[in-house]
């Protein structure tokens, strides 16, 4: 492993739960059951799905002018947060340790994505530019 601290799981295990409770009294599904129903992990996955949206459609706005940066990156602080909310829901039912999780996957793709000097791509990523035109 490369060393790397992944945040408290204590902190983190108690936004998961913090979530998970709530999700239970506020939206039409069952929190009590160990195993999470295939009705239960749809509703999740669809929400995720609508408010990953709703970021991309903040940025939309901005980008073809109708909202200003600033304006943009507010709504973006908000919808962002409500897709870590149904991902923290979505952890919960699958016991996930999030922290450790997390530490393999970055050391997976530190291995995949490691790139010497000479094959490493200068500019922008991917060829995307800003909205003024420019390089990001």
């Amino acid at each position: 492993m490369s060393g790397f601290n992944p945040l408290p799981a204590v902190e983190l295990n108690d936004i998961i739960q913090q979530c998970w409770e709530d999700s239970g009294k506020w939206f039409p599904v069952n929190t009590s059951t160990e195993v999470a129903s295939d009705e239960h992990i749809t509703f999740l996955m669809l929400a995720l799905g609508g408010e990953t949206g709703e970021a991309q459609n903040v940025w939309k706005k901005y980008l073809r002018g109708s909202i200003t940066r600033e304006e943009a990156l507010e709504k973006l602080d908000e919808e962002l947060i409500d897709v870590f909310i149904y991902l923290c829901n979505l952890f919960k039912i699958r016991n996930m340790r999030v922290g450790e999780a997390y530490a393999a996957k970055r050391e997976f793709n530190q291995q995949r994505f490691d790139r010497s000097a000479d094959r490493h791509v200068s500019g922008t990523a991917a060829g995307l530019r800003t909205p003024g035109g420019g390089p990001q």
